[in-house]
């Protein structure tokens, strides 16, 4: 029964951070995409495609104005200014339109549609895939680490490094380290960039934390607290990350919270106390029954008498 609990409570906390990470404002730059074409009605196949940055000052060849288009991709809208200036700082009033909204020929041009999109979609799609690897490969870790590490069920007497959980932390870390100097030389082997190896002074202090406090302290705090309860247990409070990192955006960067960022919250919140209470009653559970064991060997073995 207290094992549902802990399920409830794991998929409260998954929720609540996957519901953060989906409302989070996007902070990406965005280019547009204008269409042009040849048709009043848009009709048939483009005449030709230009990409601009959103908000960035252009002048289109053969034309004597300059452009500036803003994207507000959460109204699916662009702006369009038409400006006097080279820094597009004396512009006319903008027109709006949506997207893919066949515009009529303005300003001397042919009829054209708008659309945009964050400029790094790629990077972010492929960065979502790469983190959801790196959280699979951090369960399998603390899987494996608990039952051959922490775990005598396979073996006959404990493992010798579990009472040394820094020393596992340690040796993980050496050839993680070990993987990535030989990807840092394979790059270097193949695109002879220099800058693999390079460490702007800009870049210390952020190093330093990454090492000390995000990887060193951090695994080691997970190592030890793995050596002490379930692997579920440990890895159940991974999603305060992204409450805590919500909550440091909004006190330090000033960044607003939105209404569904704050259910996000709540529903970690309270997975966290349903794995809480889930594993605070099974050990309470199984510390009653080893109580009560114990005191009815003892009846037994005072039944029995000293003979």
């Amino acid at each position: 029964m207290y094992q549902w609990f802990k399920v409830i409570g794991i998929v409260l906390g998954a929720g609540g951070a996957i519901l953060l990470t989906l409302t989070r404002p996007n902070n990406s730059s965005y280019e547009v995409t204008a269409s042009l074409f040849a048709n009043p009605t848009c009709l048939g196949a483009t005449a030709s495609t230009e990409t601009y940055d959103s908000d960035k000052c252009f002048q289109p060849s053969g034309s004597s104005a300059h452009f500036k288009y803003d994207c507000e991709y959460d109204d699916r809208t662009v702006k369009i200014y038409k400006c006097t200036d080279d820094h597009c700082n004396d512009c006319d009033n903008a027109i709006v339109t949506n997207f893919k909204q066949c515009m009529q020929p303005l300003y001397g041009v042919d009829a054209f549609s708008f659309t945009c999109a964050a400029k790094d979609a790629k990077n972010q799609l492929l960065g979502i895939i790469m983190l959801t690897g790196n959280c699979l490969s951090m369960a399998v870790y603390v899987l494996l680490q608990k039952h051959f590490v922490f775990s005598d069920k396979h073996t006959l007497k404990p493992s010798r490094w579990a009472a040394y959980p820094i020393a596992v932390t340690a040796y993980a870390y050496l050839f993680g380290a070990l993987c990535m100097a030989a990807a840092a030389g394979i790059r270097y082997a193949i695109n002879r960039d220099g800058s693999v190896f390079s460490l702007p002074m800009a870049a210390v202090g952020g190093l330093a934390y990454a090492v000390l406090v995000s990887s060193a302290l951090c695994y080691g705090l997970i190592t030890w607290c793995n050596r002490h309860v379930s692997a579920t247990f440990t890895t159940a409070f991974w999603p305060l990350q992204v409450f805590v990192t919500v909550i440091l955006s909004h006190f330090v960067f000033g960044d607003n919270l939105v209404g569904t960022e704050y259910g996000g919250m709540a529903l970690i919140i309270a997975g966290m106390l349903s794995v809480s209470y889930g594993n605070y009653a099974e050990s309470s559970r199984a510390a009653s029954a080893l109580h009560t064991s114990e005191e009815s060997r003892t009846l037994i073995n005072e039944e029995d008498g000293p003979w």
